[in-house]
């Protein structure tokens, strides 16, 4: 069990552009418990930096769904432009493979 790294998203604003320096929050929408490892809250926001192309920047990982107790847990996922307006939001789950994850829509 282990966490799974984030990349790629290739994320634009609704004109096409790079969502060039802006950010991604993934956020449970239920509190779940990690088997061996404890609890994972609900309210907790990881947050994930996108580079001047709009893809994942940095190492940033997230306990995949799989792995959570209950297993129908779900992360909000919101991209958010470089001065802090949000522009995309959906709901999905994380699978433990591929690994790492490749954000696409």
């Amino acid at each position: 069990m282990a966490i799974v790294p984030i990349i790629g998203g290739n994320f634009q604003d609704l004109e096409g552009n790079p969502l060039a320096n802006g950010y991604l929050t993934f956020k449970l929408t239920s509190d779940a418990q990690i088997t061996g490892v404890g609890q994972l809250g609900a309210g907790v926001v990881t947050r994930v930096r996108l580079d001047a192309t709009g893809n994942a920047t940095g190492l940033v990982g997230i306990w995949p769904n799989d792995v959570l107790v209950p297993t129908d847990t779900e992360y909000e996922i919101v991209a958010y432009s470089a001065a802090g307006q949000p522009v995309w939001q959906t709901t999905r789950t994380i699978p433990s493979a591929p690994t790492p994850f490749p954000l696409q829509d």
